[in-house]
């Protein structure tokens, strides 16, 4: 569990890393690997930074592209 709790504090460390230089980011550009495991830590700490009203996604219509954005609220 630690390990896990360790990579999830990780990759939000991550994602305020990213945003912080680039203030719009594609979904897909936010994960190193495309492991199982990769996709289920970046897409919990994005629900997360969301629900803390630090970012917000977007998408243009049902399929297309997710953007993840600094939350200017």
């Amino acid at each position: 569990i630690n390990n896990k709790n360790n990579m999830y504090r990780d990759k939000r460390h991550m994602l305020k890393d990213i945003l912080s230089r680039e203030k719009k980011v594609e979904f897909t550009r936010l994960f190193n690997e495309c492991t199982k495991e990769e996709i289920v830590v970046t897409f919990l700490s994005i629900l997360e930074m969301s629900k803390d009203n630090l970012i917000t996604l977007s998408q243009n219509k049902n399929f297309s592209k997710i953007y993840v954005e600094v939350y200017n609220g």
